[in-house]
């Protein structure tokens, strides 16, 4: 699972082990890929773009260096991506960036479980 826990972004998983019982695992931060694919798969992409034209620049390569920890050449390249069809992750992700972006006063449209 992916969670929003103390204004940041944190996944979690746990198995059944048959030496130990119950195990689990999580950071903080993105998850890793195969428990985003699993949660993409179950619950569909979601996707946000901005509302308005109006440039922001900074403040989304912000949001999403904050949410995610990407370079800015990573930020500036989901910075286009919500410019046009719009950046896509999980449920969870997008949430969260939206709400990074709203905070900074940036208005954002969110469409989901694709």
């Amino acid at each position: 699972m992916q969670l929003i826990q103390e204004d940041q972004l944190r996944w979690e998983i746990e198995w059944a082990c048959d030496e130990c019982g119950n195990s689990h695992d999580g950071d903080w931060g993105r998850a890793p890929e195969n428990l985003r694919r699993t949660l993409l798969a179950e619950h569909g992409k979601h996707c946000l773009q901005l509302a308005e034209s109006e440039s922001h620049g900074g403040r989304i390569l912000k949001a999403f260096r904050d949410a995610f920890k990407m370079s800015i050449q990573e930020a500036r390249a989901a910075s286009n991506d919500m410019a046009g069809e719009g950046y896509c992750g999980t449920s969870v992700e997008i949430l969260f960036l939206q709400q990074l972006l709203e905070k900074a006063g940036v208005r954002t449209l969110r469409r989901g479980g694709e």
